[in-house]
């Protein structure tokens, strides 16, 4: 692997620019955090970003695609259950955030409070339940829902008040700018290191073909690591994204104003980039938050 073409400067990056000479990877992300990332990628006609997780996964069924990005369990069940792919990085380690609406007399989360989450039993809601046993009351039907529920302080199906809501960066952000009257209750980031010996969770990952070379695959892994790290230095880097795409904001399924704010605000947003198969004990214990075994290293990309 050649260090040369692992770390190129940001502003070629932001100008969008190609790995030259070689074969040109498909890449498929999910919206939002996992997609800021990618920001360097708006016009490469080869990167797609999808909604649904699950689109992914039928892309890689047929192999269609050469790097994908899921959430690290998604992954590793596909890859557990035959799919040829290996677990190359985590480029995302945690967005979320308990609010509080003021509505809580004590200001104490517990069971007699109503608590609105979102994600049923998906990563959201087995990080907060892997770290907190008071129970949910309502569940959004996205993260869109959850904000409005923070916003208006009810449940806007059951219309009942709402004491404390998780959300997920940069949605935390975005209701800071519009003036929503709400405070911080817990950073779950904070609360899952404490339960777990200063752990990270590991939380969304790049799955890579297997049949790829490796310095292709390498190639392609520098420019995303060189890009995550200009990014947390320089958030407002991800403004230039409208250049490349000026549907940037739809295509990632971010807004731009409210992710660079969460960056700033100490990376709140949790991306970042740490080889898979460095941190194979951290993975473990994340995974077994949703019931799995311990990975074998023959899933890892090295």
């Amino acid at each position: 692997m050649k260090t040369k073409k692992l770390f190129l400067l940001p502003a070629l990056l932001l100008a969008g620019c190609s790995i030259d000479s070689q074969e040109k990877l498909s890449i498929l992300t999910p919206t939002g955090a996992p997609a800021v990332v990618f920001a360097s990628f708006l016009n490469d006609s080869n990167f797609k970003v999808i909604d649904q997780p699950a689109n992914i996964i039928a892309q890689m069924v047929n192999e269609n695609v050469d790097i994908a990005v899921l959430p690290t369990n998604v992954g590793v069940q596909q890859i557990v259950k035959g799919l040829k792919y290996k677990i190359a990085s985590t480029i995302t380690f945690g967005n979320l955030f308990i609010c509080s609406t003021g509505l809580d007399e004590d200001g104490v989360m517990g069971d007699d409070d109503y608590i609105v989450s979102f994600q049923e039993n998906a990563v959201p809601d087995k990080i907060y339940k892997s770290v907190y046993d008071v129970a949910v009351d309502y569940y959004a039907a996205n993260a869109q829902e959850a904000a409005k529920c923070l916003k208006l302080k009810r449940d806007v199906v059951n219309s009942k008040d709402v004491d404390y809501v998780l959300m997920a960066e940069p949605a935390v952000s975005k209701q800071e700018s519009i003036g929503t009257d709400f405070s911080i209750y817990a950073n779950l980031q904070e609360q899952y290191q404490t339960k777990y010996d200063n752990q990270q969770i590991f939380q969304a990952s790049i799955f890579v073909r297997d049949s790829l070379s490796h310095e292709l695959v390498d190639s392609y892994l520098g420019r995303i690591k060189s890009y995550v790290s200009s990014l947390k230095a320089n958030p407002s880097l991800l403004e230039n994204a409208k250049q490349l795409d000026q549907n940037a904001e739809t295509t990632l399924g971010i807004d731009i104003a409210a992710t660079v704010a969460a960056i700033k605000k100490d990376n709140a947003i949790g991306i970042g980039y740490e080889v898979a198969y460095e941190h194979k004990s951290e993975i473990d214990t994340f995974l077994k938050i949703f019931g799995m075994t311990e990975t074998n290293e023959e899933i890892y990309y090295k």
